[in-house]
């Protein structure tokens, strides 16, 4: 089993996962850290998983199904298709000024919940979830970011 190593890569992949009672813990220490490692982990978190999922340089059709799906798996969400197939146009760095049009006003609940719904969507497995997540906070501590580490 692949080691996370901060706060936030393990909230998401305890969401990924479905894991409630551990994500709301981690959520409640975000919460407490008022979610400072959000960016980053989420950022690489979630180009890995689109990478994962759509490709590598995925086209306009993946990218809009992937959007409609998303939309769907969060109803209530208040989530619309443009504003998912903007974050991920985005995250792929297609479309740099596409946040500013986001409908959503929280870009980083966006990135998690497309990061989760994702996989949700394309069913993937556990062990390739912790991997995607724990390469994730690699790309964030090679970036230059510091996240938060779990404690021990």
């Amino acid at each position: 089993m692949t080691a996370l190593r901060t706060l936030m890569g393990s909230y998401l992949a305890m969401l990924a996962l479905r894991n409630v009672e551990e994500r709301e813990h981690y959520r409640a220490e975000l919460k407490r850290t008022r979610w400072v490692d959000a960016d980053e982990v989420t950022s690489a978190a979630l180009l890995r998983t689109i990478r994962q999922c759509l490709g590598s340089n995925p086209g306009f059709i993946s990218v809009a199904k992937a959007a409609v799906l998303t939309s769907r798996v969060f109803p209530k969400g208040d989530i619309t298709p443009g504003d998912v197939e903007r974050i991920i146009r985005t995250c792929l760095g297609h479309n740099e000024d596409a946040i500013e049009k986001l409908k959503m006003k929280n870009p980083e609940l966006l990135r998690v919940l497309t990061f989760a719904s994702l996989l949700w969507i394309h069913k993937v497995p556990e062990p390739d979830v912790l991997e995607i997540v724990s390469r994730a906070e690699r790309d964030a501590f090679a970036a230059g970011f510091s996240p938060t580490l779990l404690p021990g």
